[in-house]
């Protein structure tokens, strides 16, 4: 039945009843504790929360409410409009300005198009420079023995488009000088792409080196800058760029300034770097519309030459290799003469979806008719599905026409799919190359939208990067645009941030006190929290709270002292709201870890397959900040190991059996039970192996009373696993799949244990039919700055392990041998042993 049809329904009876004349048009239904709604033409078993209680074999607790009380949250279109289209920019088409066409007093400007002459930079000089910043690059040299070098490189995306170039080396000083020009031979001003990007680094070297290569020296010092400003215009005359340290540049890295914190002094000030382009008698801009004869007959001629330079290949051979090239997932890295086979071929290629990234990526940028004709193809293109339009946003893909196109495909996306992908796309904001740019207009025009679920995780993911220096003007201008324009959820968000802050205060109060004082601290400045009479907590848009309740909350046994929270919910009769606040803690990892298997689990459901997974809520809130959802009713395995006989009952198949039986006593319930734990065991023994995730000690895997299993704690993943001294391998299994769980399931001759190597198999090939999004959804993050996510070499892993070139045949074996060797190998067994002896569980 569908969510308007019940609802009359229940309307129906109650005027039946009680004589009322209510229509269905006036009344939704509202869950019982929280600010979700359902109603509609949506299934009823179609809303997350009927499916988690008819799984959990609990009432569907819902009330009826008048449907103008939640309007602004139900039917956001109606509530707020915005307008970006006043923002956008239309250069003048070159025709217009073409100088060989128009008299010179009656030029306003000149286009790039026009100039066919060598790029020039007049590389002037770094101020400030520091011979010793920052512990990570420490020179190993005496400044005495030191020279210095820039290094000057143009990218468009990802792609270099002109050889790099180096100054001569002079010894170090603080103010360095070069009055050197540089000239880019192979690239001419009329060749630039509109989307260019001047990266600029400062190495230094031992004196005693003969090359100036970055290979083995330390970068001092770098910036990335636009070529071509927001409005169109070529950046001419002398420069001055305030530089960050430590790095060298990067086209991953964001355009902006290193402005530094003010009033500082001249020892802790930014380097400068100073550089000069040719300047003109008028302003040079980038033009529209299509570029003149003679850079057609510059491409014809480049075209020939890379034709003659590519290897013949017979009719059958060309069909495989394209095929070939296509198939690869977005890790492969093109070579020049397989991004030339996939460019030259377009038209035979534009009725395939994968092949666009392909296409797009392979493009000689350098070659202004070949972007005129990327564009043409562009939109003559196949379709791709929303969720593959991600990867255009990856900053290999530079193009601004680019871009727009995918934003275009994922704004088909409803709001409830778009959520998925915010994370993602807040990061990809620092692949752009200006503050105001289409992606930035979607999530400020979705999110105004839908204040009350895109709003809201827009605000928190922006606001947890505030304290980031080289993002922070660019992220505080989004906020203030999105905070100007988002009516009443202004006050929302106002009351969130403050609790925040509040709680921020109270952890790190905690911290500083003696271990026996804690509880009575916390507690006491809890009572004090100043609070609205309802307010949302940021961990989801849909709990809505009044108060906390102090004597229930406590401080946890843990290294970083997170804070157990418990809220009374704004719903009298619904239960408190659980969280867990941490402090000092970077939880950027479990985030993402967390929105991984929330996305494994809705493509399995997709295919119909509930694997029962549990990822719990988590949102960074700030700088080593963040609120994590509490699953109650849940215990760790090593609990339940140490107390069925201690820490040797790590070795035994018994504990989880018995415990699980003494939690479920009646006959009739254990096969629910049962079948819980093989759904879970298959959701998580999947997403942990295919996501790499370290660390699967028995204290960070944890069962509910019914059954179901699931992991928490996810400090180390992408097969970052830990050792011991650098030298013993703590975990050697693919994942955590002990005899202690098999024994659940009656041993390997069952078939609830057959069962489960069945649902894995399904599960792990579901996910390699969407291992490509589930890649760029990893690769859209390089720019988080997580630990271990800081380079394509990181996400190799997921290539490794998803054996995107088998068959499902094939990942049906594949995936059954990692059973058998999680299954057979002992040393999980064994550090769960150790582990529960070090923490002296009982």
């Amino acid at each position: 039945m569908k969510a308007d049809d019940f609802a009359e329904f229940f309307i129906n009876k109650t005027n039946a009843s009680h004589n009322f004349e209510n229509v269905k048009e006036d009344y939704v239904f509202k869950v019982l504790g929280t600010a979700e709604y359902i109603y509609g033409d949506t299934l009823m078993i179609g809303f997350e929360h009927v499916r988690k209680c008819l799984k959990q074999k609990v009432p569907v607790d819902l009330m009826l409410v008048p449907k103008r009380s939640a309007v602004e949250e139900i039917d956001p279109l109606k509530t707020i409009k915005y307008d970006s289209s006043k923002v956008k920019n239309i250069p003048p088409k070159h025709d217009d300005i073409n100088m060989q066409v128009k008299e010179w007093d009656e030029m306003d400007y000149i286009s790039m198009w026009d100039l066919d002459k060598p790029l020039r930079i007049k590389i002037i000089g770094a101020d400030n420079i520091k011979p010793n910043i920052g512990e990570a690059t420490t020179l190993h040299y005496a400044p005495l023995e030191t020279i210095v070098y820039f290094m000057v490189e143009l990218y468009h995306g990802g792609q270099l488009i002109a050889e790099r170039k180096y100054t001569r080396s002079i010894p170090f000083h603080r103010y360095a000088r070069w009055q050197e020009y540089i000239t880019f031979h192979d690239l001419k001003i009329s060749q630039i792409p509109r989307e260019t990007k001047l990266c600029m680094t400062v190495f230094a070297s031992d004196n005693k080196r003969v090359d100036s290569t970055e290979n083995a020296d330390v970068p001092l010092a770098y910036v990335n800058s636009h070529i071509i400003d927001f409005k169109g215009q070529f950046t001419t005359g002398r420069q001055r760029l305030r530089a960050w340290p430590n790095e060298a540049a990067k086209p991953n890295f964001a355009c902006v300034q290193n402005v530094g914190e003010g009033g500082l002094a001249e020892k802790d000030a930014p380097c400068v770097f100073t550089y000069e382009i040719d300047s003109f008698s008028l302003p040079v801009i980038f033009p529209s519309g299509s570029p003149p004869a003679f850079l057609k007959a510059r491409f014809d001629e480049y075209e020939n030459q890379r034709r003659k330079e590519t290897s013949l290949l017979s009719e059958e051979d060309l069909c495989k290799e394209l095929e070939r090239i296509v198939s690869t997932d977005p890790l492969y890295q093109l070579n020049t003469e397989e991004r030339w086979r996939i460019f030259d071929n377009r038209e035979r290629l534009k009725n395939d979806d994968r092949a666009l990234p392909k296409f797009l990526i392979s493009v000689p940028w350098h070659q202004p008719y070949a972007v005129h004709i990327m564009r043409d193809a562009l939109f003559k293109w196949k379709e791709i599905k929303s969720t593959d339009a991600l990867e255009l946003l990856d900053y290999n893909y530079g193009d601004s026409v680019v871009r727009q196109y995918a934003i275009d495909t994922l704004n088909k996306l409803d709001d409830i799919e778009l959520s998925d992908f915010v994370l993602q796309l807040v990061q990809t904001l620092k692949y752009e190359l200006y503050t105001e740019s289409a992606l930035a207009r979607f999530l400020l025009e979705r999110s105004l939208r839908n204040t009350h679920l895109i709003g809201h995780i827009l605000f928190w993911h922006l606001k947890a990067e505030m304290h980031v220096p080289y993002i922070r003007e660019r992220f505080g201008l989004i906020l203030e645009e999105y905070l100007k324009n988002c009516g009443s959820h202004r006050r929302d968000l106002l009351k969130q941030s403050g609790i925040v802050d509040q709680l921020t205060r109270i952890a790190n109060a905690i911290k500083e006190a003696k271990k026996g004082e804690m509880l009575l601290i916390l507690r006491s400045m809890l009572s004090k929290l100043q609070h609205p009479p309802k307010f949302k907590l940021p961990l989801s848009p849909r709990l809505e709270v009044k108060g906390v309740i102090p004597e229930k909350c406590k401080v946890m046994d843990s290294k970083k002292l997170p804070l157990w929270l418990v809220f009374e919910n704004a719903d009298e009769s619904a239960p408190p709201v659980y969280v867990m606040f941490k402090a000092g803690d970077d939880i950027r990892q479990d985030m993402l870890t967390l929105q991984m298997f929330r996305y494994m689990d809705q493509l399995w459901k997709g295919e119909g397959l509930d694997l029962h997974m549990q990822p719990y809520g988590c949102v960074c809130l700030g700088d080593m900040v963040g609120m994590i959802e509490i699953v109650l009713n849940s215990d760790t395995i090593a609990n339940i190991t140490a107390g069925s006989g201690g820490a040797t009952a790590a070795l035994s198949q018994y504990p989880i059996y018995s415990w699980l039986k003494a939690q479920n006593p009646k006959n009739s319930d254990w096969d629910a039970v049962v079948n819980n734990f093989v759904l879970s065991c298959a959701g998580y023994c999947v997403a942990t192996y295919v996501l790499g995730i370290g660390d699967r000690h028995n204290d960070n895997i944890m069962l509910t009373k019914r059954g179901d299993l699931f992991h928490i704690d996810f400090g180390h993943f992408l097969g970052n696993f830990k050792t011991f001294k650098g030298v013993y391998k703590r975990e050697t299994t693919p994942f955590v799949f002990t005899p202690m769980y098999a024994h659940v399931m009656g041993g390997q001759d069952a078939e609830a244990y057959n069962r489960y190597t069945e649902l894995s198999c399904k599960a792990f090939h579901i996910i390699r039919k969407h291992g490509r999004v589930i890649m760029n959804l990893f690769l859209l993050m390089l720019a988080t700055g997580i630990p271990e996510l800081r380079s394509i070499e990181d996400v190799m892993w997921l290539r490794k392990c998803l054996i995107l070139n088998k068959s499902e045949a094939d990942s049906h074996v594949h995936f059954k041998e990692q059973i058998r060797k999680s299954l057979s190998n002992t040393r999980a067994q064994v550090n769960d042993l150790i582990h529960i002896l070090v923490h002296n569980k009982k």
